[in-house]
């Protein structure tokens, strides 16, 4: 596979991952990749993001796995898209 291949497959899995979102219930979940394409960011920028509080904390799926709820993924990206929301209740 060469670059352009790669940028294509890349591109359609983002644009796949941000559709699954748009039709998920608030109370379902999604994986780092999701995270990932909606806040344009790399698997350690999720992590940084954490800390600062930007994105929210994932829920523990077993062992290894972590999932991020829709609906608290909807209302930070609610809170990036205008500051006076606040994401602390």
């Amino acid at each position: 596979m060469n670059m352009i291949d790669n940028a294509a497959a890349r591109a359609s899995k983002t644009a796949t991952a941000v559709a699954i979102f748009a039709v998920s219930p608030d109370a379902g979940f999604v994986k780092s990749s999701t995270i990932e394409a909606l806040f344009a960011c790399s698997r350690t920028s999720i992590w940084r993001h954490m800390k600062t509080g930007v994105i929210p904390q994932p829920v523990h799926v077993g062992t290894k796995s972590r999932l991020w709820s829709v609906g608290q993924i909807r209302a930070a990206l609610a809170a990036l898209a205008n500051p006076e929301i606040s994401l602390t209740k």
